[in-house]
């Protein structure tokens, strides 16, 4: 899951996965704007096959917890 999370926030914010941590945020990545930050979150919806709520969105402001709602989601899939 990181690999893939990290390729998709490569892919939208052209980063290096390297250099994307637990606190990359739109407070240091330059391209993460709204916008941006949507597609990120449809990016993520399509691959991951999960569906995320609003108030995740609102909270998915770093790639800590990016990862962290993101797991949770996986996790509630199998359990199914």
């Amino acid at each position: 899951m990181d690999k893939q999370l990290k390729s998709i926030l490569g892919t939208v914010f052209d980063l290096p996965a390297e250099e994307i941590h637990d606190e990359t945020s739109p407070e240091n990545v330059a391209l993460w704007d709204s916008l941006n930050h949507l597609r990120l979150i449809t990016e993520i919806e399509k691959v991951f096959q999960v569906r995320v709520t609003q108030k995740e969105i609102r909270e998915m402001i770093t790639y800590g917890k990016i990862r962290e709602v993101v797991g949770r989601h996986l996790s509630l899939k199998t359990v199914d």
